[in-house]
């Protein structure tokens, strides 16, 4: 028993605390980075229009702070409040994005977007793409993001110091990011056999969304040639319900796969079931399509790259020091 034990405690070690490169862990934190920055473009206060922008101006009644708003017992939201924070959390994204400053950036930009964010549920209002993204954000501020691909790796190099080797501070925090798409979709499926059961699958639960999606939400002629096949045959609609739990429930195989074509799979299984969202029911998510890009394995990708990178930086001198005469 006790080896057993020991070898789970090494496997667990393994998995956790290998030494790994930094460039994977510095391309997540530039995809959360840009992602961040997107929001905050798409929902600038300043604009009447915009998630953030609409919030000063409603009632006071529609205010239920949930999760650490509440907690915390903020307010609701003034313009002025609004456009200070937006701003603050807009330069941390951008440094953080490139790199500066990266610990105080990831810390400003954490704090910061996980309040823009959460604003606009205290208001009923819901998207699951930026509840990943909020996650990732809040696992940056404890790893080493700025190591490489940075600005703070560009001055170390300018003061002489050398360029970071392979550590475990690499791995736990991209197995973390990792962990926060695939539990969101482990837990959506998880979520609909828990609370309709089977009968969610076999009912009529897919189809009611479908119609109500493109013909009333939407209104949406367009999608008929697509959508009125399914709609007009049970086992059709009922297969691709099927389909949508087993691939929410199984995607989070990825994290444990060994060989790469097999991450692949998955990965490809993930990018499809996100567009199929976009194009069966009206519900595009390019925030959880972009995401999806921190399951490619990028210290692979710098590795191979490497070669060519620095035939590139060579000096023209050197360069016509080897060539022939």
């Amino acid at each position: 028993m006790r080896h057993v034990a020991d070898r789970v405690q090494a496997s667990w070690t393994r998995y956790w605390f290998s030494p790994s490169a930094p460039y994977w862990l510095a391309v997540c934190r530039i995809i959360v980075g840009l992602q961040l920055c997107n929001y905050l473009r798409r929902e600038n206060p300043s604009d009447p229009l915009s998630a953030l922008g609409i919030l000063p101006t409603l009632p006071g009644d529609l205010w239920e702070p949930v999760s650490y708003v509440g907690l915390l017992g903020l307010s609701p939201p003034t313009q002025t409040g609004l456009e200070i924070v937006w701003t603050a959390t807009l330069v941390a994204a951008v440094a953080l994005t490139l790199g500066l400053a990266t610990r105080f950036a990831s810390i400003v930009a954490a704090v910061g977007g996980l309040y823009l964010i959460a604003l606009p549920y205290c208001y009923g209002k819901i998207n699951h793409g930026f509840n990943v993204l909020a996650m990732m954000l809040l696992i940056l501020p404890f790893a080493r993001a700025g190591a490489a691909l940075s600005v703070d790796s560009l001055v170390r190099q300018a003061r002489g110091k050398p360029a970071p080797g392979t550590s475990s501070d690499f791995n736990w925090p991209v197995k973390l990011v990792q962990f926060s798409f695939a539990f969101m979709l482990l837990f959506a499926g998880w979520n609909k056999l828990s609370v309709g059961g089977a009968d969610w699958v076999f009912s009529d639960s897919l189809r009611n969304i479908l119609v109500f999606q493109n013909f009333v939400v939407q209104a949406d002629e367009s999608t008929s040639a697509v959508i009125d096949p399914i709609i007009e045959n049970p086992w059709l609609w009922k297969s691709i319900a099927g389909a949508v739990v087993v691939s929410e429930l199984c995607f989070i195989a990825i994290m444990f796969v060994p060989r790469g074509w097999q991450r692949m799979a998955l990965l490809a299984v993930g990018v499809g079931f996100i567009l199929s969202l976009d194009v069966a029911m009206q519900l595009p998510n390019p925030v959880l399509l972009s995401l999806l890009l921190v399951f490619v394995d990028w210290n692979w990708v710098a590795e191979r790259a490497r070669p060519y990178v620095q035939r590139l930086a060579r000096p023209v001198t050197q360069v016509r020091a080897g060539s022939r005469p």
